[in-house]
């Protein structure tokens, strides 16, 4: 489960990057692509824990599961606000 959200979450922040410096200037997707940049940071600091975890070996408890999960969700909830 790890490895596909954070390969996943991944490839979209590198693609939503790309679009932002494309559409920079643009009135409408320039402003959205920034902040869905900026949402993708936030989560992707907050996932930091949980890579650190797994790269020394451990397993993810089913609280953090969840969590990985639940971040789609909540990256959406963001940009809807």
């Amino acid at each position: 489960m790890y490895q596909e959200v954070s390969c996943y979450d991944g490839l979209v922040y590198e693609v939503i990057k790309k679009y932002e410096n494309t559409y920079q200037e643009d009135a409408v997707w320039g402003p959205f692509l920034t902040k869905r940049v900026d949402v993708h940071t936030q989560f992707f600091k907050e996932m930091k824990q949980l890579i650190r975890k797994r790269q020394a070996g451990e397993r993810l408890s089913n609280e953090d599961q969840f969590w990985l999960k639940s971040g789609g969700q909540k990256i959406w909830e963001e940009l809807l606000k």
